[in-house]
């Protein structure tokens, strides 16, 4: 009685399971609109080159001034050995222009459906009508990304 219940309730779920939908090989869709274009790019590029630390608020400036300070202030342990004190970790690079320029010269030549100097002349005409841009960093963004 006991195995008839537990192979019975076995073939129930096997059924089950191959009755509802989802579980089989479906190609998967992605929405075109979420393909990056030169806008997107345009639009990533100028959100993270105010966001670059040259580039930052007096009000950023102090906020980060402030927290260096905080960390300065705690003691660090001396008496501790290496081994105690744990791994140490990864140290983070920090953002620069060139860096910027380097990843985005790699997505506009991803971009599908148009040619890498194509499509970086359109990512440099929208940028150019940004006013956040310097105009010294604005001619090294064409001479990179233009070419």
């Amino acid at each position: 009685m006991r195995i008839t219940a537990s192979l019975i309730f076995a073939l129930l779920t096997l059924a089950a399971s191959a009755g509802f939908p989802g579980c089989g090989n479906h190609a998967v869709e992605f929405d075109k609109a979420v393909e990056q274009n030169p806008e997107s790019l345009a639009q990533e590029f100028l959100f993270r080159y105010k966001a670059l630390p040259d580039r930052a608020s007096a009000r950023q400036k102090a906020r980060m001034a402030a927290l260096e300070k905080a960390e300065a202030a705690v003691p660090e342990a001396v008496d501790q050995t290496k081994s105690e004190r744990g791994e140490t970790t990864k140290k983070v690079t920090v953002p620069t222009l060139e860096g910027l320029l380097t990843e985005t010269e790699g997505k506009v030549a991803g971009i599908p459906g148009m040619s890498r100097t194509e499509a970086g002349k359109q990512v440099v005409e929208f940028l150019a009508k940004e006013s956040a841009i310097t105009p010294d960093d604005l001619r090294l963004i064409r001479e990179r990304l233009a070419k």
